[in-house]
């Protein structure tokens, strides 16, 4: 064994420790007191770069397999809008971080976002309630007013489905506003689809 604890020939793997040189540290003081050989050394270390490997491998599939399901959730949800407000959400991100975070970063956010169904869910909301117009005396830009992005009329679908006032209204025909509420839906569902609102169909 070395003489001096210090001596031994460290390399860990980058999954294997987040703060390296604070292990490498304790695998010094650990081979000393016990009186390592540098074989017997060199088989701790892989056993622990292989431990961090598998780890590491379990997490990215973890975060693949919670990826895929938000998505999966999403597109059904958005429908034809899905692709356009990805897009939107991304460039929202970069817009706010103005410049200020290297591409590794980015695509870390971007991962993270895309594996987190609610924050996806407000953030296409945000770009839909920014890119819609309000209609008349602050009313919905679905009936009157100009016409919706798709990626627009999906995120009013989506905050349409949340509000428990409208969908009442839509579920009881004898409620005063199924009327409007049905023609509302009806615009937002058309302008998703990329189609013009049956009021503007002539």
């Amino acid at each position: 064994m070395p003489e001096d604890p210090k001596d031994y020939q460290i390399t860990l793997a980058p999954e294997a420790a987040a703060d390296a040189p604070a292990l490498e540290g304790v695998l010094r003081e650990l081979g000393g007191k016990a009186k390592f050989q540098p074989a017997q050394m060199a088989a701790v270390i892989e056993t622990l770069n292989t431990l961090g490997q598998q780890a590491e491998a379990a997490e990215i599939a973890e975060r693949e397999a919670e990826t895929k399901t938000v998505t999966d959730t999403l597109n059904k949800e958005w429908g034809a809008a899905a692709e356009g407000n990805r897009r939107a959400i991304g460039k929202l991100m970069r817009d706010a971080l103005g410049g200020q975070i290297d591409e590794a970063a980015q695509a870390d956010l971007e991962r993270t976002v895309g594996a987190n169904l609610t924050l996806s869910r407000i953030l296409a909301h945000a770009i839909g309630k920014m890119a819609e117009p309000e209609g008349p005396e602050g009313g919905s830009a679905a009936v009157g007013g100009k016409q919706l992005t798709p990626a627009a009329a999906q995120a009013a679908i989506n905050a349409f489905h949340a509000d428990q006032g409208k969908m009442a209204a839509l579920n009881d025909k004898k409620h005063p506003q199924h009327g409007a509420v049905l023609q509302e839906r009806a615009g937002l569902l058309a302008q998703a689809r990329g189609e013009k609102r049956p009021d503007q169909i002539t």
